[in-house]
């Protein structure tokens, strides 16, 4: 987690009011919209307005490049009603999350065994498609021992 924060470019704080221009028109991408936070990518054609020229010298931008930003997320109405009514209870939410989670974790287990169960023959796989990045059906099905593709799994 630390390697990945440490790694991670530095995002330039945007006020929301610009956010939300640069929204309007179109000049970001990647939005991923947090409790608190929205952070995601500004388009070349919206870093010069979006940042001051002290800051596009302190980044080095030359202009190519989507620059990462990151927003305080200012309580805005809009942004936290839901976009339908509501049409049923709290328990009923709860037990269908229950169900999905089970769901998930069910499948999560099977496709482990079988991965687990495979696992000789996926590494041939593997070093085989870093070596030549595409292989035919017939080598597919020799590496994974199966008549068909569909009982491979």
């Amino acid at each position: 987690m630390l390697q990945t924060y440490l790694l991670a470019p530095r995002a330039e704080v945007v006020d929301y009011s610009m956010f939300k221009t640069l929204v309007n028109q179109k000049l970001v991408t990647n939005l991923l919209l947090g409790h608190e936070t929205i952070t995601g990518e500004i388009k070349p054609d919206g870093v010069k307005r979006a940042l001051s020229e002290e800051r596009l010298k302190a980044i080095k931008y030359e202009g190519q490049k989507n620059v990462p930003f990151t927003t305080v997320r200012v309580e805005d109405p809009r942004l936290t009603q839901p976009m339908w009514p509501k049409e049923y209870s709290d328990e009923t939410a709860h037990l269908v999350d229950i169900e999905v989670k089970k769901i998930l974790s069910e499948t999560h287990e099977k496709v482990t065994e079988i991965l687990l169960a495979r696992r000789q023959a996926l590494d041939v796989l593997a070093k085989l498609l870093l070596e030549k990045e595409v292989i035919e059906r017939p080598q597919l099905q020799a590496i994974l021992g199966a008549g068909r593709l569909e009982d491979a799994a």
